[in-house]
C-alpha cells in the first residue's frame, strides 16, 4: 500500500496532529480510505508483518480493526514478483501492491476473531465489526493463484460461517457466504440468506483452467456482488494489462428476506480467508496464493471494484490566450464564454480588432466567441455595462429549455453576482440575477455595437445584513451562481448563500431555486431558497461552502426530471495543530446528492454531504493542505472533477496557504479526477499544470486589482484559479484555467 510502510519523514509530517478524514492510524500502520467506497468494512492487504506467538495479525487496512488470526501455523507472506501476470499496484487505487499470502496444505488459513482481538491487542480497536455487520447487499473481492492445475478437491477462497460464535445453533450444508475455485475448474459463488434459501452463480467448468493454457501461469481477480435482486461475478485474468473482466449473473431465488443469514442481528459470524466449512466442519482448504481480500455491504458497480483501472487520463496544454473563467457553452456552432471586467469596446483597427478600454468607471461582463475548439477566443462586445455595482462570478449555459408549458427551446443565459454601490436600490447589498442573452450567432461580427444583447432581467436573491455584536451593519454574500438543467428542461440556479440566521453568522451554505422560462422571462419567483448544503444544523461545525457546481449522474427514465444529480462544492474543515493546540480551517471538496431532481427541501439530506477528495498532506507543524474551487463535468457518461491544491508545496517544505487567501495569491496546481457517482470517491489523481513548470521569471509580477497594488503576485506558472470543464465542437473534452492577467490557459483530457 502506498502509504503504509514505516516512512518516517512522511509520515511525521503528514499525521503529527491526528487524524483527518479519510485516514485511520493504528500503531504504525496508516490507512488512506479516499479512494475506497464508505461501505468498506474489511480489507486485508498481507502488506504488513506483524506477528505475534502462535497468531498472525492479517491488518485490515479498512481502519476498522478486523484483524485476521492464526491459531497455529502462521500462513507465509511472499514478497518476490510472482509470474503470471500480478502488477505491483492495485488497479482501482494504484497503491503499491507487494507481498501476497500463501496457503498450502502446511499452512493453518486465517479468521476473523473479534474476542481475541480485542483481548491481546487493544491497540487495534474494532470500529465496524465485519462478523457483525448487515449485509442486506454485499461485495466481496479478492485476488487468487491456484498453486496446481488440477485440484484434488474444491477450494474455497473467502467464506462466511452460518454458524454464529458461541452459539447453540448446528450447521446444516455450506456455509453462509463463500467463493471457490471448484474441482471442474469453475469458479462458484453461493449466498445463504436469512431465511436458509441458497442462491448461487457459476462459470462455465474450465475457466480457471482452460485447455490451452496453464492456470498456473495467471492471477485471478474475482469479485462477487449481490443486491438483493441479481448476484454478479466478475472474474479477470492478469496476464495481459489492459484485459477485462468477465460477467456472471443469476437471479436471486424467491425469498422474503435476501440478506445474509444472521448478519446485522447482533451474533457474530467467523469469515475465514483460504478455507471454508460445511455442516460446520473446517475443509476445502485452498492451496495457492491469496491477495487483496476487501469486504463492502453494498453492491459496487463494476468501475469501482479493485480489478479495475479507474480514471487515468491525461491533460494536455493546448493555448494560453485571452479567454473566458470557468464556463463555457456551446451555441449556434460555437463555444462561448464569459468573464467579469472594466467596460471596454472592441474596434476594427487596420483589419483586426482591438479592445480598448472606455474609462466610464462601468462594471461589465466580456464575452468571448471561439471556433477553434477554445484555442483562440474572440472577444465580443460586453453585456450588461453597468455603474450600479461591481459584476463578480458570471455563468454562461446555453441549451433547450422547457418553455411554460409547451416544448423545448434552444437559449442562452448568464447569471451573476453584484455588490451594488452604496447609492442604489439595496446600497451595498450582495445580488444575483440573471439575463437572456440574444442574437449571439457564428456570424455577428465582434465589434457589432448592439448586439448581441441581454434582455429578461432577473433578480434571483439578495443578500441580507446583520449586526456585529459591537453594532456594525454586515453586509451577508450571495453569489457563484450555477445555471443546471434537469432532464425535462427545467432549469435550477445554485449559489453561494451566507445566511443572516444569528445562530449561524459566518456560516455560507449552498442555496437553489427552481427557474421557469416563459416566453423571453425567465423567473424565480414561484420557488422558495432551498438549502442544498450545509453543516447538519445543531452540531457546531463551520460551514462555508461555495463555488458549488451540478451534474446529473443519472436521469430518470420512469419520471422526466426526476434525475439523480450531484452538487460539489468547496467547503472547509477544521483541525488543532501544534503542540500549543492552534486552529485551523482548510478547504475539502465535498459533494451531496438528490434523488428526486432535487427540486423540493425534502430532497436534499444535510447529513448526506461527504468528503469528495481532501489533501491527505501535512507541513511540519501539521497543518493541512486545501483542495478548492471545483469543477464536475459529464462527459461521455463519466464524471471528471477538477480543483486546485495547494498540496505539492509539500515537497519543498512550504506551507500551505489560508483557505480564506484571495486566489491571486493561492499557490495551486491544478488537478482531475473521475468520480464514482455511486459513491462519490474520487480515483486516480491526475494532473493538469503543476505549480512550478521549468524555468521560473522572478520579475514576472502583476498587478492585482482586489489588493490595488502592483510587485505582489511574483511567479505566474504558480497562481491559478478556477478550472472549468467543457465539451468542444469536435466533442472532446477540454478544461479552461485561469492564469491571471489576461491568460486563460486550454487543457485537452484523454482518458488511458
Amino acid at each position: 500500500m502506498r502509504s503504509i510502510k514505516k516512512l518516517y519523514f512522511l509520515l511525521l509530517a503528514i499525521f503529527a496532529s491526528g487524524l483527518s478524514s479519510g485516514v485511520i492510524v493504528a500503531d504504525d500502520y496508516v490507512v488512506d480510505n479516499s479512494r475506497h467506497p464508505n461501505s468498506m468494512i474489511a480489507y486485508w492487504r498481507f502488506e504488513d508483518s506483524t506477528e505475534y506467538s502462535n497468531t498472525w495479525s492479517g491488518y485490515d487496512f479498512s481502519g476498522n480493526g478486523n484483524l485476521l488470526y492464526a491459531t497455529s501455523v502462521i500462513p507465509n507472506r511472499t514478497t518476490a514478483n510472482d509470474a503470471g501476470g500480478r502488477f505491483l499496484t492495485v488497479y482501482q487505487t494504484q497503491e503499491s501492491n507487494l507481498t501476497y499470502l500463501e496457503i498450502n496444505s502446511d499452512s493453518h488459513v486465517l479468521q476473523t476473531n473479534a474476542q481475541v482481538t480485542t483481548t491481546h491487542f487493544p491497540n487495534h480497536p474494532i470500529h465496524t465489526d465485519v462478523e457483525k455487520a448487515e449485509f442486506k447487499e454485499f461485495t466481496v473481492e479478492v485476488s487468487y493463484k491456484p498453486n496446481t492445475a488440477a485440484l484434488a478437491d474444491h477450494r474455497v477462497l473467502v467464506s462466511r460461517d452460518d454458524v454464529e460464535i458461541g452459539g447453540s445453533g448446528s450447521s446444516s450444508g455450506p456455509a453462509s457466504f463463500f467463493v471457490a475455485h471448484m474441482m471442474d475448474g469453475s469458479v462458484l459463488a453461493y449466498v445463504k440468506d436469512e431465511n436458509g434459501i441458497s442462491h448461487s452463480v457459476q462459470t462455465p467448468a474450465g475457466h480457471i483452467t482452460p485447455p490451452s493454457q496453464n492456470a498456473t501461469s495467471f492471477w485471478y481477480d474475482i469479485a462477487v456482488t449481490g443486491d438483493g435482486q441479481t448476484l454478479r461475478l466478475y472474474i479477470k485474468a492478469n496476464n495481459i494489462s489492459n484485459n477485462q473482466p468477465g460477467l456472471w449473473t443469476a437471479n436471486y431465488n424467491s425469498s422474503s428476506n435476501k440478506k445474509i443469514l444472521g448478519s446485522g442481528g447482533g451474533d457474530s459470524y467467523y469469515w475465514r480467508i483460504g478455507n471454508g466449512t460445511y455442516s460446520g466442519v473446517e475443509q476445502y482448504r485452498t492451496d495457492g496464493k491469496i491477495d487483496e481480500v476487501r469486504i463492502c455491504n453494498s453492491a459496487l458497480p463494476e468501475s469501482a471494484l479493485l480489478m479495475k483501472r479507474y480514471g487515468s487520463a491525461v491533460a494536455v496544454h493546448k493555448a494560453s490566450n485571452p479567454g473566458p473563467i470557468r464556463s463555457v457553452a456551446e451555441f449556434d456552432g460555437c463555444l462561448w464564454g464569459v468573464r467579469p471586467g472594466p467596460h471596454e469596446e472592441v474596434v476594427l483597427e487596420n483589419g483586426e480588432y482591438v479592445v480598448k478600454p472606455l474609462g466610464d468607471g462601468k462594471s461589465s461582463i466580456h464575452l468571448f466567441r471561439s471556433t477553434d475548439n477554445g484555442v483562440t477566443w474572440q472577444r465580443m462586445r460586453d453585456l450588461l455595462a453597468t455603474n450600479l455595482g461591481a459584476i463578480h462570478d458570471p455563468m454562461i449555459w446555453a441549451g433547450s429549455v422547457k418553455n411554460g408549458n409547451g416544448g423545448l427551446v434552444d437559449k442562452m443565459f448568464v447569471s451573476y453576482g453584484m455588490k451594488k454601490h452604496n447609492n442604489t436600490v439595496n446600497p451595498n447589498k450582495h445580488v444575483i440575477s440573471i439575463n437572456e442573452i440574444h442574437n449571439a450567432t457564428n456570424s455577428v461580427l465582434p465589434n457589432n455595437t448592439t448586439i448581441p444583447s441581454t434582455g429578461g432581467l432577473h433578480v434571483v436573491e439578495v443578500g441580507g445584513t446583520y449586526l456585529t455584536a459591537d453594532g456594525q451593519t454586515k453586509y451577508s454574500f450571495v453569489g457563484a451562481p450555477y445555471l443546471f438543467r434537469r432532464s425535462n428542461g427545467e432549469l435550477q440556479i445554485y449559489y453561494d448563500y451566507e445566511t443572516t440566521d444569528p445562530s449561524y453568522l459566518g456560516h455560507q451554505w449552498i442555496a437553489m431555486k427552481n427557474a421557469t422560462y416563459n416566453n423571453g422571462m425567465i423567473s424565480t419567483l414561484s420557488s422558495p431558497r432551498i438549502i442544498v448544503a450545509r453543516e447538519p444544523a445543531g452540531n457546531g461545525k463551520l460551514s462555508r461552502d461555495g463555488m458549488a457546481s451540478v451534474v446529473m449522474v443519472e436521469p430518470n427514465a420512469n419520471a422526466d426530471g426526476n434525475d439523480k444529480i450531484m452538487v460539489v462544492m468547496e467547503g472547509v474543515k477544521k483541525q488543532v495543530y501544534g503542540t500549543d493546540n492552534k486552529e485551523n480551517y482548510y478547504n475539502v471538496i465535498r459533494s451531496v446528492t438528490a434523488n428526486n431532481g432535487g427540486k423540493s427541501v425534502s430532497d436534499w439530506v444535510h447529513e448526506d454531504r461527504q468528503i469528495v477528495y481532501e489533501s491527505l498532506l501535512r507541513d511540519i507543524d501539521g497543518r493541512s493542505y486545501n483542495a478548492y474551487v471545483p469543477y464536475v463535468f459529464k462527459h461521455d457518461q463519466t464524471i471528471f472533477v477538477a480543483y486546485c491544491t495547494d498540496e505539492d508545496l509539500f515537497e519543498y517544505s512550504m506551507k500551505p496557504r489560508d483557505s480564506s487567501a484571495i486566489p491571486e495569491l493561492r499557490v495551486s496546481s491544478v488537478k482531475f479526477s473521475i468520480i464514482d457517482g455511486v459513491n462519490r470517491i474520487t480515483h486516480q489523481q491526475n494532473m493538469m499544470h503543476r505549480f512550478i513548470d521549468g524555468i521560473i521569471d522572478v520579475d514576472d509580477r502583476y498587478y492585482i486589482a482586489s489588493l490595488g497594488s502592483l510587485n505582489t503576485r511574483p511567479i505566474k506558472e504558480m497562481y491559478n484559479y478556477a478550472p472549468g470543464f467543457f465539451k468542444g465542437i469536435d466533442g472532446k473534452l477540454r478544461c479552461i484555467v485561469d492564469f491571471f492577467d489576461n491568460e486563460q490557459r486550454v487543457f485537452e483530457i484523454t482518458l488511458n
